[in-house]
């Protein structure tokens, strides 16, 4: 296989601002408004008192509710989670935003 193609200098003349101007980074065209609110993480931790535990064979114990992502607000929500705007892709790059998680731990010591 060969290349047969042969260079042509083109005849068509575009100067650099109608050329900029279309071109990805024409950084004005491309500013996005990235105001966004998020709640990444909430812990709520109960520590068992003292009094309760003496009658067991435990020295300390917790409890905790732990959730991820729990509220999230934009002015524009066209692109979904504004951390997943990349100006290189111009988009999300069809990332999804970060699931909402809600979990718990138990903390024991003995």
């Amino acid at each position: 296989m060969t290349d047969t193609r042969v260079f042509e200098p083109s005849e068509y003349k575009v100067d650099y601002q109608s050329w900029a101007s279309r071109y990805k980074a024409d950084w004005p065209s491309v500013i996005k408004d990235k105001t966004f609110i998020k709640l990444r993480e909430v812990v709520v931790t109960y520590n068992l008192g003292k009094k309760l535990l003496d009658k067991t064979f435990m020295d300390s114990a917790s409890f905790s509710v732990i959730g991820r992502n729990l509220w999230y607000w934009t002015k524009d929500d066209y692109y979904g989670d504004l951390d997943t705007y990349t100006l290189t892709q111009g988009d999300t790059g069809l990332q999804l935003p970060s699931q909402r998680s809600i979990g718990f731990n138990l903390n024991v010591s003995f």
